[in-house]
């Protein structure tokens, strides 16, 4: 409703402290001295750009755990929010979230994933920055516990029925015994949480330990030893 007025004593004129992202009309008029001026001419019309929107900076992952990682990055000053994309490297989609901090956690990842992410800055009114170089990193397998509760029973003197806790997650379990100060174990696997081994000696002291097979190479510590005896025949 109202105009900024200024003088020029040339053809040309700076005006400053405009807003961004605006369309603004000017007219001009001339003052030949003793108040005679000329009528304005017709506006003519010019459009200011949004202000630079930078994209952030020192962008990094830390606390990688099998399914989560956290995103970190230097944010820009004038960015109200960030777009901040991810996917598993090859991967046809990407996930797209709008953090409004300059960190972000993700979870439910995939394990053992090689993983890339980017950060755009967003500075309102659809201005946006590029997009930073991608990041990488890789998840780890998830954790393959180490079974506890070792006991055994039904011992006769060739054979015993070994068991201990289910461990979720695992694909198979190792089991190795020997006679106690022998020099080598005897290993034999189980697909559940328990085993039955035959072919033992009587009247022997035999100790045995259990580790977990979560698969793809992913294995637990044995277990501590337990001990049993066989009776004589």
């Amino acid at each position: 409703s109202t105009w900024t007025s200024l003088t020029s004593a040339t053809n040309s004129k700076s005006i400053t402290a405009l807003a961004a992202s605006s369309n603004y009309e000017f007219q001009i008029q001339s003052d030949c001295g003793n108040n005679n001026t000329s009528v304005f001419t017709t506006s003519a019309l010019f459009s200011t750009p949004a202000p630079p929107c930078n994209a952030p900076t020192a962008l990094s992952s830390s606390g990688i755990t099998y399914n989560s990682a956290s995103i970190n990055w230097t944010g820009f000053a004038g960015a109200s929010s960030y777009v901040l994309k991810y996917r598993i490297i090859g991967a046809a989609t990407w996930t797209i979230v709008n953090p409004t901090t300059t960190s972000y956690s993700l979870t439910g990842l995939t394990s053992s994933a090689n993983y890339e992410v980017k950060v755009q800055s967003d500075c309102g009114n659809s201005n946006v920055s590029s997009f930073t170089s991608t990041a990488t990193f890789i998840t780890p397998l998830p954790p393959c516990n180490t079974p506890s509760g070792l006991t055994s029973s039904s011992i006769t003197s060739t054979s015993a029925n070994l068991s201990w806790t289910a461990i979720s997650g695992v694909t198979n379990y190792i089991v190795q015994y020997r006679v106690v100060g022998s020099a080598t174990w005897t290993s034999t696997n189980s697909t559940n949480a328990s085993k039955t081994i035959n072919g033992l000696s009587a009247a022997s002291a035999y100790e045995f330990q259990v580790q977990s097979d979560c698969g793809s190479g992913n294995l637990s510590s044995f277990s501590a030893s337990s001990n049993f005896s066989t009776p004589a025949p």
